[in-house]
Parts: C-alpha cells; structure tokens; sequence
C-alpha cells in the first residue's frame, strides 16, 4: 500500500481561485518531502498537470459531491492518509462523515473561502439548512477549521455555534517567483502604445464583482483626466457591461478583452489595479497585483480586500458601490502612487513558503 503523508480533497469547477492555489499548495507540500494524493470527484477539478513521484490524483467514479461518502470511506480505509485537506462545505461533509464511518485516525482540517453570511442568501433552503448543519454539528469534528480571511473567520463564527478560537486564518499560497516571470512575456495591446494611464481590472463579469461600478467611475475620471480601461474575464454580465459603456459613449476608451491565460502581463503594464467587488472570501488578485508592484484599489467590502490593503494603509477603500467615491480614489492613486517596492514587500505572507508552512502548522503536520 502506498504511503499517503496529506490527502487534498477538492471539488471544483476546474478554473476557480481554489484551483490555482490547490497547484501551489501540493507543490509546496511536494517540495518539502511528503507524499501526496489529490483526491477529486469524476469530470471536476482541479485539473492538475502535476507529474512527480510524490504525487497522485485519485479520481472518484462519483459525478457529484455528496454522494461520494462510500468512495471515500474505501479510500480512506486502503489508503489511511495522516493528513486531509479540504475545501468547500459538501466536500468538507462528505470527508467528516466518511472519517467517522472509516473508523481511521486521519486528521482532517476543513476550510471555506467564503464570506458565509452573504453567500447564504443567494442558496435554497435546503442547501442553506446543510451548510448550517455542517457548521454547527460536523466541523466541531475536524483537527482544525481555517478560512483565509479576518472578516470570513468571524462572519462563520456569528452565524453559527462555532467559537471563533476554533476557526484559524490562513494565508492562502497566491504568489511566487513565477508571476512575476510570467509578468514579463510579452503583450500586445492598443492600450500599452499609447501615453494615457491605463487602469485594469480582472475577474468574472458578475454582480458580485460588480464592474458597472468600476466603469461608471472611470467615465467620470475621464471628464477631466485621459485614460484607458482594460476589464479581462468573461461572464454573465457581459452584455450589459457592453450596453453601460455604449450610453455613456466611452467605447473608445475601454475594451473588455474577455479571458486571458496570462493576466499577469496585462496587468505588471497597467498603471493601476480596481477591485470592486460586493464581498469578497479572499481576493487573490489583489495580492498579484500588489506582488508585481501595481497600485491598487479595492472597495470596503466584507471578506480580504480590506486586510489585504491592510485597511487603507496599502491602497484605497471606497464604499461599496460608490462610483463617486471611486472616481476619486483613482485621481489619487494615479496622482500619487504607492510604491512598488513596498506593495511586493507588503504581501510576503501569501508566497508558497510561507503559507504552506501555516497550513502545515495548522494542520498539526509533523515531519
């Protein structure tokens, strides 16, 4: 029987922030010696290329999440891993109840990236009902419960029965030396040949990420002061993203380029990097964008915006949703940036070495 030092345990739609994170944090898990399986549920992510001795993917026959407890029983019996990693609330169920059915010694830390209290409202009642029985009844059984944010830690804590001494912040692994290799390959854009400052921002074109925000604020900007827009990702909101710019007849001056693999680069050549979302788990790409050295500014919101600016000290924090508020937060960044050197050393907490070594503290993981 093969020798499992950490189990990961995911359930993902194959390009989410949980993915990129899950390939740094089984690198950095690979590179200090354990041995370790990716355990995943049939035609989700992630979709790891890893390939080295150390590493497995295990792949349930299962095509949905809950009803994979028997799977992971067996696997939990024949493999009996000393450690298991796990994220989102039907896998974080499904590995809790499947340990106690195993009758094993695994010890199983569960995490959640979300900013619980909101994420709620938008589910059925049946699916809130199992999240609150998770929290309240199943997580007290795990070694440990982490989340990567102040905010998300306390939002679990009062919505539920959990102490908030047993919810521990984590810093997820974001960056290393490699963004910022791929920082430097080459782009081209119309945007980069010309003098204007060009703001940026990325993410899923949704409600949630709320870019009207972002574009109405940059149309006031540009009543007084020239710049350029670039807005990278897909999603929902498209259409009615294109319909805003058109009446307020700035297509000229933005370009919504849609998905790019390699966002870095857009970015290290932009001026200034906007967030705005409503709520926020974590907000992996404002560390990025920090890391290579990119002003930023984020909206107030609940979750890691605001820890990551170290609450205005990093970056600007506008309301949520005030477009106003935002129009001149960038006025002032643009007019007096931050500097770069500072943003990289601000975010050090969140490079592979250092998060994998709090996730195996956490963990209780001894060598």
């Amino acid at each position: 029987m093969r020798k499992v030092d950490i189990a990961v345990f995911l359930s993902t739609s194959g390009h989410s922030g949980v993915d990129s994170s899950a390939r740094l944090l089984i690198d950095g898990f690979l590179a200090r010696g354990f041995q370790v399986d990716l355990v995943k549920i049939r035609k989700h992510g992630p979709y790891l290329d890893l390939v080295h001795l150390n590493y497995r993917c295990v792949e349930f026959k299962t095509k949905h999440t809950m009803s994979a407890i028997p799977e992971m029983v067996s696997y939990l019996k024949q493999n009996a891993p000393k450690y298991m990693l796990v994220d989102k609330d039907s896998a974080n169920r499904v590995a809790l109840i499947a340990k106690k059915l195993a009758k094993v010694t695994t010890k199983i830390s569960v995490s959640s990236g979300t900013i619980m209290s909101i994420n709620l409202q938008t589910r059925g009642w049946l699916d809130r009902q199992l999240h609150m029985i998770s929290m309240n009844h199943i997580y007290p059984f795990a070694h440990s419960i982490i989340t990567p944010s102040i905010d998300s830690a306390e939002d679990m804590a009062n919505i539920s029965t959990l102490d908030r001494s047993q919810i521990s912040v984590v810093p997820l692994p974001i960056v290393s030396p490699e963004t910022i290799a791929r920082a430097m390959e080459p782009v081209d854009h119309a945007f980069f040949r010309q003098q204007d400052p060009v703001i940026i921002s990325v993410g899923e074109l949704s409600n949630r990420k709320n870019q009207a925000t972002l574009i109405k604020a940059f149309a006031q900007y540009i009543q007084t002061q020239p710049a350029k827009l670039l807005i990278l990702g897909k999603g929902r909101e498209e259409q009615n993203y294109r319909d805003l710019i058109a009446q307020l007849n700035i297509e000229a001056h933005v370009d919504l380029v849609g998905f790019v693999k390699n966002p870095f680069a857009y970015m290290k050549r932009s001026d200034v990097f906007v967030h705005t979302a409503l709520y926020e788990g974590f907000g992996m790409v404002l560390v990025e964008a920090m890391y290579l050295g990119i002003p930023v500014i984020a909206s107030a919101c609940l979750g890691g915006p605001r820890e990551i600016l170290q609450y205005g000290k990093m970056g600007e924090l506008f309301p949520v949703g005030d477009h106003d508020a935002l129009a001149k937060a960038l006025k002032k960044t643009l007019a007096e940036p931050k500097d770069a050197e500072t943003l990289h050393n601000s975010v050090q907490r969140y490079t592979i070495e250092n998060s994998v070594s709090e996730y195996l503290r956490v963990m209780g993981v001894t060598d």
